[in-house]
Formats: structure tokens, C-alpha cells, sequence
């Protein structure tokens, strides 16, 4: 029997307990970045108790699945980055909390009839759950979709018009692309908004003229199409704004200046899909969380947009750092994207992660990063390490998708010691250097 603690690492691995398994002694669980714990009682035996009641879990970008029959966990924690917990007929857990840029998101059909009850009723904010990855709420120990929980009374149907409604009222408003720009004619608190248009190409605009948009729960969401936000300020209630990316094709929300402090640090978490970007000057003055959208800084230098963040945290989705970005960037053991860009500072990276380097351009790191320990897995174009203790103590993988990739170790006459080098099928390394190995050099 197993009876220490379960930890599930980063990089996309699960843990699926079916037939007669079980894993009743363990009191505790942590599944990292990309990682799975999945009760499935579709395999043959229905257990209802597959894990102990008691059990604690902590998902840090990592995913909690109950599939068939009932299962139920203890206390669960959403320590960092893009989380989900997912309940294909019935899952339920003691209680749920969350670290400050840690989000929630709950899946499998919930909609349908499928349920995630949560024993102990998680903060809400005029009906929605704070922290959720999404527009969630919660009625009768359920968690409920936003377009149920109005259904259900929990909160009054969502209002069209950015001037009209209530302070407590979530808003869903839609521009046409006759009519592509919603302006905002004085500053008002409203609870959430979810912004879009008709999706055609046209760029559909929220003009907030000289106010202040500040919402009371924190959630903004994109619906379709390209977004910009731009003029006057937007701003949470709390310490942290939740941004949910546009969901649909390659659609990009662009934040022009506009996102500032409340009087306090705000925080500004980005969840969801596709991507989003900063341009202009936004002042918040709190930590930016990525967590599972891709990132892009428009302009010669990144910082400028972005001049008051004290770190970045990077968990699920992808970073397109361009020039001049100086900020610390920190891993919490996640799975992520490093697609572009030049990080020149020394310990500019940190933590532990599955870091997959897409895209055709180059990412260049050229000071040492002594606290990163990561797998780079190069798919398409190029990582270049010039200067000894770049990669830290770091893993690469050449090729790791079979879509190419090129590892360049050019710091001459200087030597590193990266845990190991792996060349799968038609990935390239060029070495300019005496290259030193800890542990491995594999081509296969």
C-alpha cells in the first residue's frame, strides 16, 4: 500500500485510479502544472470511496477529475496558476480556497446535469465565485453556470447596455460592426462585463472616454472577435482583476493604458484562451499572473507597458516577451510557452516548469538564472544560451514535438552544466563552446 503523500508533476502526467485501485492512506495531494488526478469509475468497479474524504489536494495547474459515480475530497487549494476540477456525474469536495492569481474553472458538462458540489460555500461577489476561471456561481451547495445560476434566481439577467443597469448587475454587451464602439459616458461601478462583437475582423472598442470602470467581483471577459480597451480606467473592487481571454480562433484582446491601482496593488490575472495585449501605459502597481493565455507586449519595450509590475508569473499559456522586458518572470511548477524574446537580466527566470519554446523566433537567454530549473523542449525555432549558467540547472529537449528546433550554445570557451541535452529525429544543437554536461548528451 501506498501510504506517503501523492505528488503529480508538472508536464502533463495522470494519475487514474480505476478498477479496484484505491489510495486510502495518503493524506495528502499535489498535482502540478498539466497534471491529472482522475477518479474514473467507468472502468469496470464502482467505488464511491476511492480516496480517502479527508484527503487535502493542492493543484497547482493541475486538474481534478471524478468520472462516474461518486466520489468525494477533502480540502482543496488552488495554490497557483490555471485550475480545474471536473465532475462527470458527482464530485464533491469539503472546501475550496485559492492564492491571490490562482484561478478555478470547473468543466465536464457541469450545464448537463453533471455536479460539483462544494460542501463549505466558496466567496461570492453578487453571485459570482471570486477566483473562478470563468463566469461561475453557486447555488444549493452546487457550483452553477452563470446562465443557470440566473435561471435559478441567484443573479438578475445579465444587462446589455454599458450605461443602463444596476451597480450590483453583470453585463454582457455586444457591438455590432455598423455600430463598433461602446463608450462609457461617466464612471460606474458595475459586478462583471463580458465585452464583444460580430467576430468579423472589424475591431470592436470599449471607450471608457475619461471615467472609471471599476468592477465590484473583478471579471472581464472577452467574447469574440479583436478587442481594445482603451481611454480613461479600469479597475476591481478588490485586489485583483480577472481577464478572461477571447475564446474563439486567434482573437486578441489589447488593453491600451487603461488598467491601473484601486488606491491599493492591484493584481491582474489572466485566464482563458487565445491572447492578450498591453500596450500604452497601464499602472498597476501588483503582480501579473498568466495563467493559460498567451501574452504579447506591443511597442519597443516591454517594461514601458507594464512599468509598475514588480514580478510576472508565468503558469499555462505562452509569453511573447519582445524587447526591453526586465521583470522577474516566476515558474510555480507549470506547464508553459516561452516563444519570443531576449531576457538579459541576471535571475531574470525562476522556479520550475515544462517550458515548450514554440513559435519560428528566437528566445535568448544571456545571463545566468542560478534558481531555474526547468525542461525546455525546443519545437520550432531557436533557444540560444550564450553565457555559462543560463539554463541553470535545466533539462532541453531538441525536437521533443518532431516539429524541428535548434538549441544554440555559443558562449565560447565558457562552460554550463544543464542536466542533460536530448536530440530527437531532426532537432539541431550547435555548439560554440566547451559544453559541459551534468548528467546527459541523447540523440535519438
Amino acid at each position: 500500500a501506498i501510504t506517503g503523500n501523492v505528488s503529480i508533476a508538472s508536464g502533463g502526467g495522470t494519475l487514474r485510479l480505476g478498477g479496484m485501485a484505491t489510495l486510502q492512506y495518503p493524506t495528502s495531494f499535489i498535482v502540478d502544472g498539466g497534471g491529472v488526478l482522475e477518479v474514473n469509475n467507468n472502468l469496470g468497479t464502482n467505488l464511491p470511496d476511492r480516496i480517502r474524504d479527508d484527503a487535502s489536494i493542492v493543484l497547482r495547474g493541475g486538474t481534478i477529475r471524478g468520472t462516474g459515480g461518486n466520489e468525494h475530497f477533502g480540502n482543496v487549494t488552488a495554490a497557483a496558476g490555471p485550475n480545474y476540477i471536473a465532475g462527470n456525474n458527482i464530485l464533491t469536495i469539503n472546501a475550496l480556497t485559492r492564492n491571490t492569481g490562482a484561478t478555478v474553472g470547473f468543466g465536464d458538462n457541469i450545464a448537463g446535469g453533471n455536479m460539483v458540489t462544494i460542501v463549505q460555500a466558496p466567496t461570492l461577489v453578487n453571485g459570482l465565485m471570486v477566483g473562478g476561471a470563468g463566469f461561475w456561481s453557486y447555488n444549493q451547495g452546487r457550483v452553477r453556470t452563470l446562465s443557470q445560476a440566473i435561471s435559478e434566481g441567484v443573479v438578475p439577467a445579465l444587462v446589455t447596455d454599458i450605461n443602463a443597469g444596476a451597480a450590483t448587475d453583470n453585463f454582457n454587451v455586444y457591438v455590432s460592426d455598423a455600430t463598433p464602439t461602446a463608450t462609457l459616458t461617466s464612471s460606474r461601478s458595475i459586478n462583471s462585463l463580458q465585452f464583444g462583437g460580430q467576430d468579423s475582423g472589424v475591431n470592436s472598442v470599449l471607450d471608457l472616454g475619461t471615467n472609471t470602470l471599476t468592477l465590484t467581483s473583478g471579471y472581464f471577459g472577452g467574447t469574440t472577435d479583436w478587442m481594445r480597451v482603451t481611454n480613461g480606467t479600469l479597475i476591481p473592487a478588490g485586489n485583483e482583476l480577472f481577464v478572461q481571454g477571447p475564446g474563439n480562433g486567434n482573437r486578441t484582446i489589447t488593453f491600451d493604458g487603461v488598467l491601473a491601482d484601486n488606491g491599493n496593488p492591484v493584481n491582474v490575472v489572466l485566464f482563458g484562451g487565445n491572447n492578450i495585449t498591453f500596450a500604452g501605459t497601464n499602472t498597476f502597481s501588483g503582480n501579473l499572473y498568466i495563467n493559460g493565455t498567451n501574452v504579447s507586449f506591443s511597442g519597443a519595450n516591454s517594461d514601458a507597458t507594464i512599468p509598475n509590475v514588480p514580478e510576472i508569473h508565468l503558469n499555462g499559456g505562452a509569453l511573447n516577451a519582445g524587447t526591453g522586458l526586465t521583470k522577474p518572470i516566476i515558474f510555480d511548477n507549470s506547464a508553459i510557452g516561452l516563444n519570443s524574446g531576449a531576457f538579459n537580466v541576471a535571475n531574470q527566470l525562476r522556479g520550475t516548469a515544462f517550458i515548450s519554446k514554440g513559435g519560428d523566433s528566437d528566445v535568448t537567454i544571456s545571463q545566468a538564472n542560478p534558481n531555474l530549473s526547468a525542461t525546455f523542449a525546443v519545437n520550432r525555432g531557436s533557444l540560444t544560451a550564450p553565457v555559462a549558467g543560463a539554463l541553470g540547472s535545466s533539462e532541453v529537449l531538441v525536437n521533443y514535438a518532431d516539429r524541428g528546433g535548434t538549441l544554440n550554445y555559443n558562449a565560447t570557451g565558457i562552460t554550463s552544466s544543464p542536466k542533460g541535452v536530448t536530440v530527437c529525429g531532426e532537432g539541431n544543437v550547435n555548439i560554440g563552446a566547451n559544453l559541459t554536461v551534468a548528467d546527459r548528451i541523447t540523440v535519438k
